[in-house]
C-alpha cells in the first residue's frame, strides 16, 4: 500500500473541503487501491451535497483512474487496469470493491470515462423502463443535456418515437442538425403547446422523462393523452412541481421518481448491471459516441467548489471535469 496523505473533499467540521487523507494500511478482501485520474461535477453532484452532509463523506459522483494496488489473493494482473466507479470521485485515490467497477479496455481515454456511470447507467435504467411500460413515444426536456443526447441516441436504436423539448431555437437547431429528428418542439414559441398535442395524440403510450423542474413540466404532462406517465429525475429549475389533480383522476395519468442511487440498489438486479457496464464499456471503447463524457471543460481537484458553481453555465456544452493528479 501506499504511504503517506492524498487530497480529497470530505465533508469536516461542518462543511465540505480539501482535506488531507491518511491511506488506510490493508485492503480488505476483494478491495482494490484506484488511482484516480479525472472525475466530474455535475447536478447529481449537487443533490448528494444537500443530502449528505454527515461527518467524513466524502464527495464525487464518480470518477475514473486506474488500479495502483490490489488485496491479497487478488489477481496481481489487475494492476494496471483502467477503470471507472461511482461514489467519492473527487478524491486522489479511492478504495473499491473489484465487482463493482466498470472494467475500461486500455485503449480508453480516461477523460471521456469520468463520467462514465451516473448518466449511462441513469439513459440505460430509464430506456428499460420505458422499454418495460410498453411506451411507443417518449417526450423528453432539457434534451439538449448530456443526459437528453444519450437517450435520443438509445430510444433512435429501439426505434421508439422521440419528441424532445428545446429551450430556445438555438438548442432546437443543434437537435436538428445532431440528430435529423422529425418531432423537436421550441418551448419558447407561442404555438409550443398546441404543436405538442398535435404531435403526442397518435400514440397510445407516452412517457415523460421529465429533469427541468418548476411550473413548465406540470403544464406538459396536462396536455398528453390520458395514460401518459412522467418520469421525474431532477430539478433544474429548483421549484417545486405542479400538476391539475385531473391528470390524475380523470385521466388516469402517473407520476414516478428516478434517482440513480435508489434505483440500483433497490430495483436493478445484477445480471443487468453486469449487461449494462458492458454496454457502456464496448461504446467507450469503441470512442465514446453515446456514453463517453463531452468535455466542456477541465480543472483542478482543488477548484471543485468554483467547478461546482459554474455547472449551469457549461450544461449545454458539455462537463466539467476535474483533474485529481
Amino acid at each position: 500500500m501506499q504511504k503517506g496523505q492524498f487530497n480529497q473533499v470530505r465533508f469536516k467540521d461542518g462543511s465540505f473541503k480539501l482535506v488531507k487523507q491518511d491511506f488506510i494500511n490493508k485492503l480488505e478482501q476483494n478491495e482494490v487501491l484506484v488511482k484516480v485520474h479525472y472525475t466530474s461535477v455535475n447536478q447529481y453532484d449537487k443533490i448528494l451535497m444537500e443530502n449528505r452532509s454527515k461527518e467524513d463523506y466524502v464527495m464525487g459522483a464518480e470518477g475514473s483512474g486506474i488500479i495502483e494496488d490490489v488485496a491479497q489473493g487478488l489477481d496481481q494482473n489487475l494492476k494496471g487496469r483502467k477503470v471507472a466507479f461511482i461514489h467519492h470521485g473527487w478524491s486522489q485515490y479511492v478504495v473499491k470493491d473489484q465487482d463493482d467497477l466498470l472494467f475500461l479496455d486500455e485503449s480508453v481515454d480516461l477523460r471521456i470515462a469520468a463520467d462514465a456511470i451516473v448518466n449511462p447507467m441513469t439513459a440505460l435504467c430509464l430506456r428499460k423502463i420505458c422499454c418495460d411500460l410498453k411506451a411507443n413515444a417518449v417526450v423528453i426536456d432539457s434534451a439538449s443535456t448530456s443526459l437528453g443526447r444519450m437517450l435520443i441516441q438509445l430510444f433512435q436504436k429501439d426505434n421508439i418515437d422521440i419528441i424532445p423539448l428545446a429551450m430556445d431555437s438555438k438548442q432546437f437547431d443543434q437537435l436538428r442538425t445532431e440528430f435529423g429528428l422529425a418531432r423537436i418542439m421550441d418551448q419558447s414559441k407561442k404555438e409550443f403547446f398546441d404543436l405538442l398535442c398535435g404531435a403526442a395524440e397518435k400514440f397510445e403510450k407516452i412517457v415523460y422523462i421529465s429533469m427541468q423542474g418548476g411550473d413548465l413540466p406540470g403544464k406538459i404532462l396536462d396536455r398528453l393523452p390520458a395514460k401518459s406517465e412522467m418520469i421525474l429525475i431532477g430539478n433544474l429549475a429548483e421549484k417545486d412541481l405542479v400538476v391539475p389533480c385531473s391528470n390524475f383522476y380523470y385521466d388516469s395519468k402517473k407520476i414516478r421518481g428516478f434517482f440513480f442511487d435508489r434505483y440500483l440498489r433497490e430495483e436493478l438486479d445484477d445480471e443487468t448491471e453486469h449487461k449494462f457496464f458492458h454496454i457502456i464499456a464496448q461504446d467507450l471503447k469503441n470512442g465514446g459516441m453515446i456514453f463517453g463524457t463531452k468535455v466542456a471543460k477541465e480543472m483542478k481537484l482543488e477548484e471543485w467548489d468554483q467547478a461546482l458553481n459554474q455547472i449551469s453555465d457549461k450544461s449545454q456544452e458539455g462537463k466539467i471535469i476535474l483533474q485529481c493528479q
